[in-house]
């Protein structure tokens, strides 16, 4: 009898062009013919954080027929949004932790310089700790309008999936808003065509696992984590995540090419030509990002014929 102690998917690598569908691919050659700054293009992600994360290694003697392993106790969790630009900028995590808003945590989290959370990290609530709508345009609102108001008026590119509250009309709105061509990665990709999939979230975790190991040695047993040391795990683990590690999973799915970290202008286009911005030198207006938008969602339409 063999149990079962891990479940996982059947990763798809090392596909070809012609199996990329041609509407992501289209966006590809945009993305190539306009030659966007690296720091201009950006990937986002959620991913589950919780609070007592199994460790999968202790000490113990030799031909120990049973082990026991030490762990953080509750249930408690929260959804991490993470991000990161093709020129390896890494934007700060958003939190959701578990609470409603206007009640005690939301009061706290909004305070959260008073109550020793994380300065690395932004904060937010929500009854599950889900990401959902008003999570979303807090975020777009909080973390990626900032930062394409830093661009001064270039297009920039936002990848993500296409998980439902990506997909809202007003999440788009909200985006586009800032100038954004706003590029869904197509189902079933996301394992060899999203960034934070390929390369960073689990390094991530990994580094979550053991700053929660560093921790559980200075603590009793049945200790139990609060949001505070969760939102210092979180920062201390992202902020090990190395801008060659970032740039280098960029490269891997061909929308970057791997480089030196001191060259940070622009991606080169398949002519081998760059850097450069627009095809006539100017910075993109909304003009552009309806045009390209327009190009793009029509090649999807032909694939669906």
């Amino acid at each position: 009898m063999r149990v079962l102690e891990a479940q996982g998917r059947k990763i798809l690598t090392g596909l070809p062009p012609g199996d990329i569908p041609r509407s992501y691919q289209s966006v590809i050659n945009i993305y190539l013919t306009f030659v966007y700054t690296l720091s201009c293009v950006a990937n986002f992600d959620e991913t589950d954080v919780q609070f007592s994360i199994k460790t999968n290694t202790t000490v113990a003697y030799r031909g120990q027929r049973t082990v026991s392993v030490r762990s953080p106790t509750g249930s408690g969790r929260c959804t991490v949004m993470l991000g990161v630009a093709s020129n390896g900028h890494k934007f700060p995590p958003f939190v959701i932790f578990k609470g409603k808003q206007g009640a005690r945590v939301a009061k706290e989290v909004k305070k959260w310089d008073s109550h020793s959370y994380s300065d690395g990290c932004l904060y937010d609530v929500q009854a599950k700790a889900w990401m959902n709508e008003s999570m979303l345009l807090n975020w777009v609102e909080n973390v990626w309008k900032p930062y394409t108001i830093e661009k001064k008026g270039k297009l920039t590119m936002l990848i993500i999936d296409q998980f439902s509250v990506h997909m809202m009309s007003s999440v788009k709105k909200a985006i586009e808003d800032c100038g954004t061509l706003l590029e869904y990665v197509p189902k079933g990709y996301t394992s060899c065509l999203q960034v934070c999939d390929i390369g960073l979230n689990k390094p991530f975790k990994d580094n979550m696992r053991s700053a929660v190991n560093e921790w559980m040695v200075m603590q009793e047993d049945l200790a139990r984590p609060d949001r505070q040391t969760v939102s210092n795990w979180i920062d201390h683990s992202w902020q090990k995540i190395t801008t060659s590690t970032i740039i280098n999973t960029w490269a891997h799915i061909k929308l970057a090419t791997r480089m030196d970290l001191d060259d940070d202008n622009a991606i080169m286009n398949d002519k081998g030509e760059g850097p450069g911005h627009f095809m006539d030198d100017r910075d993109a207006l909304e003009e552009d990002v309806l045009a390209l938008r327009e190009s793009y969602e029509s090649s999807s339409e032909e694939d669906e014929d």
